[in-house]
């Protein structure tokens, strides 16, 4: 089994978090390093908090799902969305934990759907990937992500907030020594970007830790050439190059 973007606190892309949810180990991850997606705007840094996010748009608004890719059939609440994350740059982290910098995405001047989707994506989620691994993909933003579930970013939050995967209410359900036990032990191969700022690496390392402990050797920790983030680990212009292989050869290793 592979993992990607890794481990329980920090999560992802909630244009399919619900199927992240459930193939995600389900919930079967460690302890893992929370990071809250962070923004700058006039030099004060905003933390998004998902959980308050989803619980807005679910019980004030009465809002069901949200479609994280921009297009013309927009309502008056995703247009009001856009126009707000439009303001707000990312908060670029130059290493981990370590000094920020605001980026705006190089498309901007673009007259495509893909440079609101990116500000949506960014706005609810967190920087997911590097811009500069991203210059022919990001045009096919649209493609990659779509509805998510309200109620599945508020659960999302929860995660942050426990730093785990945790039920609606925030019940350790998931990350158990006797789920660990019984359902994973099979291979695991954990893909993580080191400059990923929606999981902090040392939540696979901590990952890779409690599962070894209970199935020795049986997961690890897959090589990535270059600098990668989260979602670019899959969608980014090289990864067939920098990240594919380091996949394929985990798979083949373990065909039986």
């Amino acid at each position: 089994m592979l993992i990607v973007g890794v481990a329980s606190g920090r999560l992802l892309d909630v244009g399919n978090a619900a199927y992240f949810v459930l193939c995600f180990f389900f919930g079967f991850a460690d302890d893992s390093v929370t990071r809250d997606a962070e923004f700058q705007w006039d030099g004060i840094v905003l933390r998004a908090a998902l959980a308050k996010i989803g619980d807005f748009f679910r019980d004030a608004v009465g809002v069901g799902g949200i479609n994280l890719a921009a297009d013309d059939s927009a309502n008056s609440w995703e247009r009001i969305m856009d126009r707000v994350f439009a303001t707000l740059p990312i908060a670029l982290e130059l290493s981990p934990f370590g000094e920020r910098r605001s980026e705006e995405c190089p498309y901007s001047f673009a007259r495509h759907t893909d440079n609101a989707t990116c500000k949506r994506v960014s706005g609810i989620i967190g920087p997911l990937y590097l811009h500069k691994n991203m210059k022919k993909t990001h045009k096919l933003l649209h493609y990659y992500f779509g509805w998510g579930s309200v109620s599945i970013l508020a659960q999302v939050g929860k995660f942050f907030e426990y730093e785990r995967l945790v039920s609606a209410d925030g019940a350790n359900v998931y990350v158990t020594d006797e789920n660990i036990l019984r359902n994973l032990h099979m291979p695991i191969g954990l893909l993580h970007g080191n400059r990923n700022q929606v999981f902090d690496p040392e939540s696979s390392e901590r990952t890779l830790a409690r599962i070894n402990n209970i199935h020795r050797e049986n997961c690890t920790l897959l090589p990535i050439l270059g600098d990668y983030a989260h979602f670019d680990c899959l969608a980014g212009d090289r990864a067939y190059k920098d990240v594919f292989p380091s996949i394929s050869d985990f798979l083949q290793g373990h065909v039986l």
